[in-house]
């Protein structure tokens, strides 16, 4: 979950350009996981409208998340909370 936790900490320092989504599948590209669950997260993305990804990419509580710690996610916002268990979706069954 590490690489999970530098690509949603990456998301919160992206301005208008390039955009939240581009970003998103910039990390995916970097993420050490499988092509299939590289596939998996750019279909989980792009099944996010614009305001989804600025939501997530915004929130207070993207600043040092530690996705192991349930406390920490359980106060996050609701976006960044269903971007996580996405995440770990496709990583935990590749894709």
């Amino acid at each position: 979950m590490g690489a999970v936790g530098v690509g949603v900490l990456a998301l919160t320092a992206c301005n208008s350009t390039p955009s939240a989504k581009r970003v998103a599948l910039d990390i995916v590209e970097t993420m050490g996981v499988s092509d299939t669950e590289k596939q998996c997260l750019r279909d989980k993305i792009d099944g996010y409208d614009d305001s989804t990804l600025e939501a997530i990419g915004n929130a207070e509580e993207n600043l040092a998340l530690d996705f192991t710690d349930q406390d920490v996610l359980d106060n996050a916002t609701p976006e960044l909370r269903a971007f996580v268990e996405d995440l770990r979706t496709c990583t935990a069954e590749g894709g």
